[in-house]
């Protein structure tokens, strides 16, 4: 069980990882629009949907804020750990989505 919670020498690491959390949660919305169009007639969904709107309004807001805050506190703690981070684009990712992050600068070559 250690070896699974420990870090390896070499992570890479995109802030959209932490963003595929709340995908499922933003989603419920327009599912739930759907059944209720299905079930009622239009004017009683839109009805029903406005009621719910600032919900998912927070949960828009607070989906975002979770994930900043989760990319924030990983990228930290790795810092703290003394990861540094390699320069360029890791292999196989798009520029600006990711961050490799390494002990020493020879395993950033790697």
């Amino acid at each position: 069980m250690d070896n699974y919670l420990d870090f390896n020498h070499v992570i890479t690491f995109s802030w959209m990882s932490t963003s595929l959390v709340c995908i499922p949660l933003i989603f419920t919305l327009p599912i739930y629009w759907f059944i209720l169009e299905c079930i009622y007639e239009e004017k009683i969904a839109i009805k029903k949907m406005e009621k719910l709107m600032p919900f998912f309004k927070c949960l828009c807001v607070f989906s975002l804020f979770l994930s900043i805050s989760l990319s924030l506190g990983y990228v930290s703690v790795l810092k703290n750990k003394g990861y540094i981070s390699c320069p360029g684009i890791p292999s196989g990712w798009m520029p600006g989505t990711a961050t490799k992050y390494a002990f020493s600068g020879d395993l950033c070559r790697k």
